[in-house]
């Protein structure tokens, strides 16, 4: 099994772009799992 890892610079309250991000870095590699930052999609950050 292969994994997967993702981390970017997610942006607050902008769901369609980090949707669109991890859609491109999904594109170019292989994987079984991918493991994304938690809450990416809202780009919320606990400080």
């Amino acid at each position: 099994m292969r994994a997967g890892f993702i981390q970017f610079d997610c942006k607050f309250g902008e769901a369609e772009e980090n949707h669109r991000k991890v859609k491109i870095m999904l594109a170019q590699e292989q994987a079984d799992l991918w493991v994304l930052p938690e809450f990416f999609h809202s780009g919320y950050l606990f400080q």
